[in-house]
């Protein structure tokens, strides 16, 4: 990949002095004060307004992000309806996003992340928000186009690109349990006509609230994170753009701010395997081992590298997509969670986590604006996991080193559109794929290939020039693969052979339909939107236990569920009556139920394997947002502004079972301030009512005993915070 990525670079350098010098047009773009009906997006790969898109695509435009002190990812979710992401074991690499209550507890993730239309595999928990131009959430199968990793949706991060004018901003915050932030953006012209180039520096560092009353003391759930990006756009001519963006991100966190409730707080099913059914609560403190370790925690180098073409010969557009990322993750932690060193110092681990992928798009669109459009393109991923786990400080000290991951992704897609009608537009897309997933082994190379066709129907129709109407019917999967722990070098042949069934899981496969309306009234000030789906999901990739021999704790295990069935619907208002006061408000329905499935872990618990009619797991069933910021002049340069914000997502239960229980979350943010010219000085407060809900729970054991009954472990919740930022634009 590295030398597509320089062959690439090399052919443009080549055709600088060929073309004569023109603006090129950004791919997409976001206007703050601009009816919010003429936002323009990049959701299905084509510039295009956000109301003609027949689908549910969420905006948190760049303005929105400074607004709200949007921060990452976990920011993203609590603005968005049908979204929930919380982080259970810190910022490393287990991404567990449920939208539209498809949920997983282990393996990839259902919703797929990118970063200028290019998928990024790795740590994106920390990557910012600050120098983005916004972020597109699209919500429903986007495999047709965006292809592997997006069952339930994709989530695209638009960066700034240089304009022709030199502008900038500059941000400082500082804020209680020792958050301090600093960021800046700068970009302009490079070579007037010719070349533009940003620069983005960022630092953070976050205190952490909870103190450890384990050995070493101290305080958990440390953040810090350093980070530079640069990009340059080149335009040597009316008909070419480039677009070069290089990135480096420095992550060193503390252990984690996780806390176990012991087994002897189950109360129910004790005299099988004990559980606990109720509402968890956050314990009052955290109590691990500190001591052992040089330095607890994580610790992460991301690198990436991407790199944008677009050509417009005549009618078409061809378009390529490049890209290089590696991402290492060294993590020092106490994993039985407990002030004792359980088992000897066994559950005491470092492990060490290599993610490296690289990939390749060739697409070419219509471009000549008439009543039928289409695209065509090709694309190419590949993936390498290299991942050790050891256990230096036990008194039985031991090594495993997985087996070497990988991942070839090879797919066609196509996209057409017809204007049936003045009115009436139907749309056709197709992906097929080829996912080859392999691990190498004592025994050589296991792998499997994977092949799928994803269609996506639409129809859309404009009943005005201020109202659509749209129904979707599209196809999702994601691939299965391996469960390695079950291939780990510490694992005897004889354990493959007695857990055979549970040695590969098999690819999800969903199927979304959706209805939906956008609509807009008053000369764009206030616009309404409306959607209601169904999705019916089969072969749901989701977690059991059992002891393995040369592990020293039963292990989880991917494996597939029957048949689930998910129905909701969205609703969503923005206003802007007047000059001096916005509003928007959404809401999220999601309810997933198992109509197939059984379990060994719920069979040992309750003597019934069935599932059916559970809900699914780690998904909210409502979720709700409002937000409202009023301003005032206070003389002719200087405005006041206030701003609230609500957020709600409802109680969620933490496994299949459905009987440990997460309660209903309501955060309330509220910001107020000054903008005087290019300046502007925010108060904030976040957490205001200072709810003490789990930000989540996961199912665990109880390594102070030796049987190791069942245990939860909870993430603790950021509390009420105070704080302070001053922004500098120019």
């Amino acid at each position: 990949m590295k030398k597509i990525l320089w062959f690439n670079l090399c052919g443009l350098m080549a055709m600088l002095p060929v073309f004569q010098v023109n603006a090129y047009e950004e791919i997409a773009f976001t206007e703050r004060d601009g009816p919010m009906d003429e936002i323009i997006v990049y959701s299905r790969k084509r510039i295009e307004n956000i109301r003609d898109v027949p689908a549910t695509v969420g905006i948190l435009s760049s303005a929105m992000i400074t607004e709200k002190s949007l921060m990452g990812l976990k920011d993203v979710a609590a603005f968005t309806s049908n979204f929930s992401y919380d982080e259970a074991f810190g910022r490393n690499n287990l991404q567990r996003p449920v939208i539209r209550g498809m949920s997983n507890i282990l393996g990839a993730a259902n919703a797929g992340f990118f970063v200028d239309g290019v998928y990024v595999r790795g740590g994106i928990a920390s990557t910012a928000l600050f120098d983005l131009e916004r972020v597109e959430i699209i919500k429903g199968p986007g495999s047709a186009l965006y292809g592997r990793a997006t069952l339930s949706g994709a989530i695209n991060y638009i960066t700034k690109r240089p304009g022709d004018i030199l502008a900038g901003q500059v941000s400082a915050t500082a804020a209680s349990h020792d958050e301090f932030r600093l960021t800046g953006h700068v970009s302009g012209p490079l070579i007037e006509d010719k070349a533009g180039l940003s620069l983005s520096l960022r630092h953070y560092s976050y205190g952490g609230e909870y103190e450890n009353t384990g050995p070493g003391g101290g305080m958990v759930g440390q953040e810090k994170s350093q980070s530079i990006s640069g990009g340059l756009t080149l335009y040597p001519s009316d008909n070419f753009g480039a677009y070069l963006r290089i990135y480096y991100q420095k992550d060193d966190d503390g252990l984690a701010a996780n806390a176990l409730q012991p087994a002897s707080a189950n109360n129910c099913f004790l005299d099988t395997t004990q559980y606990y059914c109720g509402e968890i609560v956050s314990p009052k403190s955290v109590a691990l081992n500190q001591d052992i370790f040089e330095d607890p925690g994580l610790e992460r180098n991301i690198f990436r590298l991407s790199l944008i073409m677009d050509w417009e010969i005549d009618d078409f557009r061809i378009s390529s997509l490049s890209s290089y990322s590696r991402d290492k993750l060294t993590d020092q932690r106490d994993s039985d969670f407990l002030p004792i060193a359980a088992l000897g110092g066994a559950f005491h681990i470092l492990s060490d986590t290599e993610i490296k992928s690289s990939s390749q798009e060739i697409r070419i669109n219509s471009n000549d604006g008439g009543a039928f459009r289409w695209l065509l393109g090709g694309y190419y991923y590949h993936e390498e996991i290299n991942d050790s786990l050891s256990a230096p400080f036990s008194v039985r000290p031991s090594v495993s080193i997985s087996p070497v991951a990988k991942v070839d992704n090879y797919a066609v897609f196509a996209s057409v559109e017809l204007d049936v009608s003045e009115k009436l537009t139907a749309t056709l897309e197709m992906r097929r794929n080829w996912d080859k997933i392999s691990i190498g082994t004592d025994a050589g190379i296991q792998s499997n290939i994977f092949k799928s066709l994803t269609p996506r129907f639409a129809l859309k129709f404009k009943v005005s020039p201020q109202a659509r109407v749209y129904m979707t019917v599209a196809k999702g999967t994601k691939p299965g693969g391996f469960n390695e722990d079950l291939y780990g070098t510490a694992v005897p042949e004889s354990e493959r052979i007695r857990l055979a069934d549970y040695l590969t899981y098999a690819e999800e496969r969903v199927w979304n339909y959706e209805v939906g309306a956008k609509t807009s009234w008053m000369d764009g000030k206030v616009n309404i939107n409306l959607a209601g789906f169904f999705i019916d999901w089969t072969e749901q990739q989701l977690s059991t236990s059992f002891p393995v021999i040369g592990h020293r704790r039963a292990r989880p295990l991917i494996h597939n569920a029957g048949k689930t069935e998910i129905w909701g619907f969205e609703a969503e208002i923005q206003a802007n009556p007047n000059d001096q006061l916005s509003i928007s408000a959404s809401y999220g329905y999601a309810n997933g139920e198992f109509k197939e499935f059984e379990d060994e872990t719920h069979a040992a618990l309750t003597g019934d394997a069935s599932v059916a009619g559970n809900r699914t797991p780690r998904a909210p069933k409502h979720s709700f947002n409002l937000s409202s910021r009023y301003v005032t002049p206070i003389n002719d340069q200087m405005d006041f502004f206030l701003r609230g914000d609500v957020n709600y997502k409802s109680s969620r239960f933490v496994q299949v079972h459905n009987l440990a229980i997460i309660g209903a979350t309501t955060k309330v943010n509220l910001h107020i301030g000054i903008e005087w010219q290019d300046v502007s000085v925010t108060g904030f407060v976040k957490n205001l009512f200072n709810d003490d809900t789990p930000a989540d729970v996961t199912r665990f054991f109880d390594a102070s005993s030796p049987f190791m009954p069942r245990a939860f472990l909870v993430t603790l919740p950021k509390s009420r915070q105070f704080g302070a930022t001053i922004n500098y634009n120019f």
